[in-house]
């Protein structure tokens, strides 16, 4: 008798479930964000030629201006994909202290973080931010329309992340802001020296390794990377070749891994293949380049490693000695003493830094650290510490505040650096 009972509820429990999954209304889950901003905050928005862009109230000068621009430069920045309008919600953030941006489906957004950062290029912040993301909304577009049908936003998502290359969203994306503007990382030989170092050096890399990183080699970043396959696609076959690539994956969506069979559908090389087509014609290219200039070889001061080591900053501080942030594979950021005989002395470790910084006078030592409020984790502040190295003390010289790249004077006595407060305008 109970297992009858039991049975009978069993069968009634299914035929809920099966039932309201048919009649219930449509509910789609999204991507959700933990970080939130103070309860503070006061927020507008703003309509603007398909963009809401909604911001914290002191922000209105700079929301107005994104609202003058961003539908102006669109249909700039989606001619290559042949994308001329869009609709999207596009959020501005002022509490935190990193440098960032994004797009993103399940929910469809754009958001910017407003605060520049303390290395990039010459052109405003936001300009630039806004070249960069909304090419990501027209490869967006270009993929689901700006209705996303018949499927649900997280279904796209996860489609591109399986099915399209990270450093093809990326890559084609560095090509638009290099090539729409007077600046761009492009144009900035540093972001391409490590790679370009090692090419000359007699290094080069697999497809996977490039693209996925190495524990033991310095390798190019999915943005690097990307951008000199695009660009070396464009040179061949067009500005419109992205347009090309994506349409034909929206076309025929049922394959594995897409983007490599559409690839070789308008070049005749799959991904892997054009990966190293690219990279023998760069590296005959720098080659040439390198002849044509004089080049000079200098003495490694420290030893060897085996896996992948950035030293940042190196200053003398004695004949015998140099003082570096050192940071590799295994080990977060730290201070260095490096000997004359090449053996190192490790200091102390570091906050996170989202560039590497640090100013020395006098045996005092001052660096910046970002520091992440415990509740709102879209505030973050930049602090400076230092450390004295004949005492051998630690110093926070300030709290919650927003300071960057501090430098003291030659006799170590005054300090400098730029403020930065919530309308971003630095001081």
């Amino acid at each position: 008798m109970n297992l009858k009972k039991s049975n009978k509820k069993l069968i009634i429990k299914y035929l809920s479930v099966i039932t309201l999954s048919f009649i219930s209304p449509s509910v789609f889950g999204q991507i959700f964000s933990t970080a939130q901003n103070p309860l503070s905050v006061k927020w507008n928005y703003i309509s603007s030629g398909g963009f809401k862009i909604i911001y914290p109230e002191e922000l209105e000068k700079e929301a107005q201006r994104m609202a003058n621009t961003l539908p102006y430069i669109y249909t700039r920045i989606g001619l290559g994909l042949r994308q001329q309008k869009t609709t999207i919600p596009l959020l501005l953030q002022n509490r935190g202290t990193v440098a960032n941006g994004f797009v993103q489906l399940g929910p469809r957004k754009s958001e910017f973080y407003a605060t520049p950062p303390q290395f990039f290029d010459s052109q405003d912040w936001l300009n630039n931010l806004a070249v960069h993301e909304l090419r990501h909304i027209a490869q967006f577009d270009k993929l689901t329309g700006t209705q996303i049908h018949p499927f649900p936003e997280l279904v796209y998502f996860a489609y591109f992340g399986a099915g399209i290359p990270t450093w093809f969203f990326e890559g084609d994306a560095v090509v638009n802001e290099t090539a729409l503007t007077y600046s761009g990382r492009g144009r900035q030989p540093n972001w391409i020296m490590p790679y370009r170092a090692s090419i000359l050096e007699g290094k080069k890399f697999s497809y996977s390794k490039a693209y996925f990183g190495s524990n033991k080699d310095v390798t190019p970043g999915y943005y690097q990377t990307g951008y000199l396959m695009v660009a070396n696609m464009k040179e061949k076959y067009g500005q419109f070749i992205s347009d090309s690539l994506l349409g034909d994956i929206r076309k025929r969506p049922v394959r594995p891994y897409p983007f490599s069979k559409s690839l070789k559908k308008y070049t005749r090389k799959n991904t892997r293949e054009y990966f190293l087509a690219t990279q023998n014609k760069l590296a005959e290219k720098w080659k040439i380049q390198e002849e044509k200039s004089a080049s000079e070889n200098y003495e490694s001061l420290n030893k060897k490693t085996s896996l992948s080591t950035n030293y940042f900053l190196p200053i003398r501080i004695n004949k015998d000695q140099i003082l570096a942030l050192k940071e590799s594979k295994t080990d977060a950021r730290y201070f260095v003493l490096i000997n004359k005989d090449k053996t190192e002395q490790k200091l102390f470790g570091i906050g996170y830094q989202e560039q590497p910084w640090f100013s020395l006078k006098n045996d005092l030592l001052i660096w910046d650290e970002i520091r992440y409020d415990p509740r709102y984790k879209q505030r973050s502040y930049s602090v400076i510490c230092s450390y004295n190295l004949k005492t051998k003390k630690f110093n926070k010289l300030s709290s919650k505040s927003r300071l960057f790249s501090p430098s003291l004077s030659e006799d170590g006595k005054k300090l400098l650096q730029p403020k930065l407060n919530s309308t971003i305008s630095s001081t």
